[in-house]
């Protein structure tokens, strides 16, 4: 009983080495066969051709879009700039002629009352049959003060309104930059995620062979 034990051991030991042995055999004659070459030369062909297609995509996104975009937000930057200037400007421009026009109305309203008092004189100087030539005179020259001032009033006020439409344009303009410049932000972003899911994928290729080319 026992030398049977034994010799089925060793039978079942020689098996084992045998089937190992074939195995072994198997996988290297799978390995040699002649299309293996012509396959491992065409996933290395493959591979170096996406690689090559990753490289021209991260230089075109690091030299083309990311530099127009950048580009394009520093113009909108400095038009940002100069029509926060301009809109500075129109503003310290308004409220010089806020001050113009105060001053000219005063000047116009004071003269107003001069004249319709001097028109009162003139008209009691007429009802009384008194010599009304120096009356008549300074009615005369208040009448023109007055339209002087009234003119000049108004020149102020269409120059204030002028500017007034300028600066509401301007603040348009703002708008428009920093709704650009959002926009350009976000573009940028965008980029950048593209760009470093393109700069994963071909380190992860190149450092990650595909599993296929382990398979038979």
């Amino acid at each position: 009983m026992l030398f049977r034990s034994r010799r089925t051991n060793v039978v079942f030991a020689l098996s084992s080495l045998a089937l190992l042995a074939i195995s072994l055999l198997m996988v290297m004659m799978d390995f040699g066969r002649p299309w293996k070459r012509y396959q491992a030369e065409f996933r290395d062909l493959e591979r170096a051709s996406f690689v090559a297609k990753l490289e021209v995509e991260r230089e075109s996104l690091n030299n083309d879009s990311v530099a127009t975009v950048q580009a394009e937000t520093a113009a909108e930057q400095a038009r940002l700039v100069e029509r926060q200037g301009d809109i500075a400007a129109l503003e310290d421009e308004i409220a010089t002629l806020d001050k113009r026009v105060f001053e000219s109305d005063k000047r116009m309203r004071s003269t107003k009352s001069r004249l319709d008092a001097a028109k009162y004189e003139y008209d009691v100087a007429l009802q009384r049959g008194i010599v009304v030539d120096a009356a008549l005179a300074k009615t005369d020259d208040l009448t023109s003060i007055w339209i002087e001032y009234t003119k000049e009033t108004e020149s102020y006020i269409d120059e204030r309104q002028i500017r007034r439409d300028s600066l509401s344009s301007e603040h348009e303009a703002l708008e428009a930059s920093e709704d650009r410049l959002a926009v350009l932000s976000s573009a940028l972003n965008v980029l950048a995620i593209h760009l470093s899911t393109v700069e994963k994928n071909l380190y992860s290729f190149i450092l990650n062979p595909p599993l296929i080319a382990f398979l038979p």
